[in-house]
């Protein structure tokens, strides 16, 4: 899901790039969201606990985390 809302906003920034800066903000909050999420159900211990998979998912907060942080200093 969080993949196709990250497809989804690319195709929005091709087809109106006018609105690419909010286009962008928002999908990368979704996918920092969605991934804080399933974080948070392999901390509580729902989902698989193995090292490799919080490692992943570290590695996946971080990404969108560093997106966001990008988007946001950015100048237009």
């Amino acid at each position: 899901m969080i993949a196709a809302v990250l497809v989804f906003g690319l195709f929005a920034r091709l087809i109106r790039p006018a609105s690419a800066r909010v286009t962008a903000r928002a999908v990368q909050i979704f996918a920092f969201l969605g991934t804080l999420i399933g974080a948070f159900t392999i901390a509580i211990g729902i989902g698989p606990q193995t090292t490799v998979d919080h490692a992943f998912h570290l590695f996946l907060l971080a990404v969108p985390a560093s997106g966001l942080v990008a988007i946001f200093r950015s100048n237009r």
